[in-house]
C-alpha cells in the first residue's frame, strides 16, 4: 500500500470513527493530541490491522505517537506483506 493511501484512509478513521476534526490530523498531530487515549489508540490499530490486512506487533505501535508515525509503520508492514 502507497503512503498517500495509508494516509487517506488514517485520515477517514480519525474523522469518521474517532470524531477528530478534521484540520487537526496531519502527521506532526500526536495521537494524544487528536484525543485518542490508550484504549482507543488499542482500538485504532485493531481497525488498521483489519483494514489493511497487516500484523503490526503491540511493541511496535506504542513507539507510533504521531499520524506520521502511524503512516509510516502502517506503509512499512504493507510494502513487506507478500
Amino acid at each position: 500500500m502507497k503512503e498517500p493511501d495509508v494516509r487517506e484512509r488514517l485520515r477517514e478513521l480519525l474523522v469518521q470513527v474517532f470524531h477528530v476534526s478534521p484540520q487537526s490530523v496531519d502527521d506532526a498531530a500526536t495521537l494524544e493530541e487528536l484525543g485518542l487515549d490508550s484504549l482507543t489508540q488499542v482500538e485504532l490499530f485493531d481497525r488498521l490491522r483489519e483494514d489493511f490486512a497487516v500484523d503490526i506487533p503491540d511493541d511496535e505501535t506504542v513507539a507510533a505517537t504521531t499520524v506520521g508515525d502511524v503512516v509510516a509503520l502502517v506503509t512499512e508492514k504493507t510494502a513487506s506483506m507478500p
